[in-house]
């Protein structure tokens, strides 16, 4: 199954949350893609701009990467630590997809 990767999205460079002109909050996130994720989604790295203060990395996923469902088979890091896909992401966060790895 083949993923695309969508336009980065241009992301203020300003700590915290910041208002937009709605009024509304934002976050900055990162999401960086690994090995054969960055493959399957055309990109090594983006930066993603979302109207709220928190999200999962589901719902960021969904709402913001990809069209296509998350794989079951990959491995999820938050801020260089492993974890979920229902692991709440905040402002100025790092997300890493990438492929379990098999060895012998």
């Amino acid at each position: 199954m083949a993923f695309a990767c969508f336009q980065n999205q241009v992301v203020s460079q300003g700590r915290g949350l910041e208002r937009n002109r709605r009024g509304e909050n934002e976050m900055n996130i990162k999401v960086k893609y690994f090995a054969s994720m960055r493959e399957k989604m055309g990109c090594g790295e983006k930066s993603i701009t979302a109207d709220q203060e928190s999200i999962s990395v589901s719902d960021l996923w969904t709402q913001h990467l990809s069209s296509n469902p998350m794989p079951t088979n990959i491995l999820i890091a938050v801020n260089m630590e492993y974890t979920d896909a229902s692991h709440v992401v905040k402002d100025n966060d790092e997300v890493a997809f990438f492929p379990q790895v098999t060895g012998g």
